[in-house]
Order: C-alpha cells, then structure tokens, then sequence
C-alpha cells in the first residue's frame, strides 16, 4: 500500500510538471510574437498529453495497486480491501472521567507509523489541525494556513494542500516530509486524525508541552452528520477499501462502539472527541477546541479566535468577509 500511495503522488507531480511545461511553451510563443493560431495548438497539445498521461497511469496504478492489495490484506466482512490494527490509546493525559484507556482501530500503515510519530521531535511554530475524519479539516487547514501566513494565497494556489499540510500519520507526505523541513522553517503546518493519547509525546505530555510550545486546533462536528459524510466516503472508496455495509445499522455500531472484531479507521467517536474538549479545557493556551457548526455560524468570529489563539496579526474585517 505504500508504493500504492507514492505512485499516486509521482504522477501528480508528473501532471504538475507537464502543466508547468506547457505555460512556459505559451509564453515563449508569446515572447516570439507566434501566431495566436499556434500559441492555442501548443496549449492543446500539451493539455492533450498531460490528460493521456495522467488518465492512463491513474487507471494503471489503481489496477495494480488493487490487485497487490487483494492478495496482501486481511479483510473485514464489511471492507473490500483494508487491514486493521486495535490501537490501545492512553487517555489518562486527558483527565477524562471515563476509563484510562481505550481501542482505537488503525489501518495497517498508520499503526506501523506510532512508534515515529510518538518521538517526533516537535517546534516551538508547529501547528496541529486534527480532528475526527470528515469533520471539515480541509476547510479549517486552509483558514489556518492563511492566517499563518499572513495571506500567502500565490503559495496556497500553487501549491498543493498535502505538500503545505502534511497528514502526520500517513505514509506520504507524512512523518518523513515533515521530518525534512528546514529548521529556519518558522512553522510547519501539520495535519492528523490521531486520537489525543497518540500524538508525538512532546504535545500530549503536559510538561513537554509547554516547552514545545505546539499549538493544537480540534475540529468536531456533530456525530450525525460526521457519520453520513464518513459512510460515504468509505463506500466512495471502493475497491480500495470500500465498506459495504448499511448507514443506519452496522456502521453506525461501529462508529459509537468500536469494541470486538468491527473496525471502523479511527473509530470509536466519542472517545476521540471526548479528549480532546477535555484537554482544551485544561490547557487552553495549548489546545483549542472547535466545532464545524459554530465555524459555519460564525466564520469571521472564529477567524480572529483562531488568529489570537496563534499569536499571528488579526486580519481586517476587508480580508475577513
């Protein structure tokens, strides 16, 4: 699976440097005073060939890459292609009422990527945006990134949001990018659905935190609608990893209760956002908690609590709306 994952991103880098070849084409024909006629048949080309390229290696790599996956993974009756690991997750950094730990479910690469993730070194500028899968982290990586960069939108336009956010636990970009970035980087922006207790020990454990001097922004959006956005985004995977149960019966188990043999990534739901509301409650200055309801009600609120919460400069009220 992790060839399967590099292999994606080797052709969009390739697609991106076929599309870059072919605007400095069009500016040299412009340059050299060509045609208009000429100018448009060197773009088409172009654009015709990054199209082949790109739909005929995507079709080749999702066959192949499927196929090693049928004959490598454990399956779940549910899942069409995926491999599951139970992750003990320690709460008792949370301070929650409830037991000091509990299983999580991990897909095999994400299990085999603790160990690293947990002695990540971590910088004073680090951000954390995590949350509970499909919560609305896209949209709040973008805001942060942007309030982080004081509206960089050239480098948020050029480049990709898994290259300026890295997904910490995945196996690309993941712990090795993020590893490799310059130490005179000021920030480093830093994506992860990991369960608090799971996170690199210099953000959980309270003494080390202060001196790492992270922050953390948790997203949390309300369990029906997570539930939805997740059982079809799993199905959406298929053959992948496709589930292929019902909403209202079995993964709704699975999303509540991921004790036994059911498996859902990253499962159960309350659990992982208990934590982290608990811990954002006693560390506020560490950990931040939100929700997508109130970041939908009030965006330009939660813009400047965001921005105070970083430390960066307030953005106008102009660049707010």
């Amino acid at each position: 699976s992790n060839l399967f994952v590099l292999q994606l991103q080797v052709l969009r880098h390739t697609q991106h440097r076929l599309l870059s070849t072919g605007r400095t084409v069009l500016s040299q024909s412009r340059q050299t005073n060509k045609s208009g006629a000429d100018s448009k048949s060197a773009a088409a080309l172009i654009a015709a060939s990054a199209a082949a390229a790109t739909l005929g290696a995507v079709g080749f790599t999702c066959w192949r890459g499927h196929q090693q996956w049928k004959s490598k993974l454990v399956r779940d009756k549910k899942f069409e292609s995926v491999q599951f690991v139970k992750a003990e997750v320690d709460q008792s950094k949370a301070k929650s009422d409830a037991e000091s730990s509990y299983f999580c479910w991990l897909p095999t690469d994400v299990y085999r990527a603790l160990d690293g993730v947990a002695s990540m070194p971590v910088r004073s500028g680090d951000i954390f945006v995590v949350s509970f899968p499909k919560a609305g982290t896209t949209w709040l990586q973008e805001l942060v990134f942007m309030l982080a960069t004081d509206f960089d939108s050239k480098l948020a336009e050029t480049v990709s949001i898994e290259d300026r956010f890295p997904y910490l636990e995945y196996p690309y970009p993941g712990l090795a990018t993020i590893k490799r970035w310059p130490m005179n980087t000021s920030r480093r922006f830093i994506k992860s659905h990991l369960p608090w207790g799971l996170l690199p020990r210099s953000v959980v454990d309270d003494k080390l935190s202060k001196s790492s001097g992270a922050k953390v922004i948790y997203l949390a959006r309300c369990p029906k609608d997570t539930s939805i956005s997740y059982y079809h985004f799993l199905r959406m995977l298929s053959p992948l990893i496709g589930y292929t149960g019902d909403w209202s019966g079995d993964f709704v188990d699975r999303f509540l209760d991921s004790s036994g043999d059911r498996p859902l990534p990253y499962g159960p739901w309350l659990d992982h956002v208990e934590a982290f509301w608990r811990v954002s409650c006693d560390r506020p200055d560490r950990v931040m908690f939100l929700t997508y309801e109130e970041l939908m009600a009030d965006t330009a609120g939660c813009v400047i609590r965001i921005a105070r919460f970083l430390g960066v400069t307030e953005p106008s009220q102009r660049r707010v709306n």
